[in-house]
């Protein structure tokens, strides 16, 4: 299998972290801590891609690193008119 490369975005979730892996829909992994999230994201990576493989699916990947940027809001007070 050549290399891939592929985003993740690991969010905190409570008692864990979530992760989600954009160029993979439905590739999404929990793990009780950071670095149990990302073993599980490496495997999970490994497994969607093969049942992609074995299906006879494209396997998307990424060509580029996305660009991340959080925007921060002050959300405004509402007045009714």
């Amino acid at each position: 299998m050549a290399n891939c490369r592929y985003t993740v975005l690991i969010y905190p979730d409570g008692d864990g972290y979530s992760v989600v892996v954009p160029a993979l829909p439905g590739c999404v992994i929990w793990g009780s801590t950071l670095d149990e999230a990302v073993s599980s994201a490496r495997e999970a990576i490994e497994g969607h891609v093969a049942a992609l493989r074995d299906t006879g699916q494209d396997v998307p990947e990424e060509s580029t690193s996305p660009v991340v940027v959080t925007i921060e809001l002050t959300t405004p007070t509402w007045v009714p008119a």
